[in-house]
Parts: structure tokens; sequence; C-alpha cells
């Protein structure tokens, strides 16, 4: 805390604790606010970067699990025309 006496009050100069973009918008803040030599800017930034590649590695691999499943039913689907042709 500072003491300046023009103003007779005391000026405190800190950072807010967050935890992430959310909390960061919550308190009506944005990315700017924070100072550039502030870490915590580093840490939301490398919070939502690793969040976003988590949620990019689970769309993949349920779009994968998609597509798994299509060939599958495709290659039932074929397997089936197969059988009703010998059968006919």
């Amino acid at each position: 805390m500072v003491y300046c006496a023009e103003s007779d009050s005391l000026m405190f100069l800190g950072t807010p604790a967050l935890d992430g973009l959310e909390s960061l918008t919550s308190r009506c803040l944005f990315i700017s606010d924070i100072p550039l030599h502030d870490a915590t800017r580093d840490v939301i930034l490398v919070g939502e970067q690793a969040r976003a590649q988590v949620s990019e590695a689970n769309f993949t691999y349920g779009f994968d699990n998609v597509i798994n499943s299509l060939i599958m039913m495709i290659n039932d689907f074929e397997l089936d025309v197969c059988r009703q042709r010998i059968n006919f």
C-alpha cells in the first residue's frame, strides 16, 4: 500500500485472484486490464489454450467414433445386400 498525501488516501496495488477467463469476465474485467508484466495474464492465456486443446481432442475423439460407426454400418449394409443377392 502506498500513502498518497495529495488525496489523503491509501492506494493499494495488487492483482485480482483469477483462475480463468470466466472469473475474469465475471468481474467485468478484460485481459487488457491486466498489465503486461503481470504473470496472471500468461497463466490465464495458457489455461485457456490448454482448455481449447482438450476440447478439440474430445471433439476429434468423438468424431472418430462416429466415423468408425458409420463405416461399420456401411459394411453391414453391404454384407446384407450381398446376402440378399445370393438368396435370389
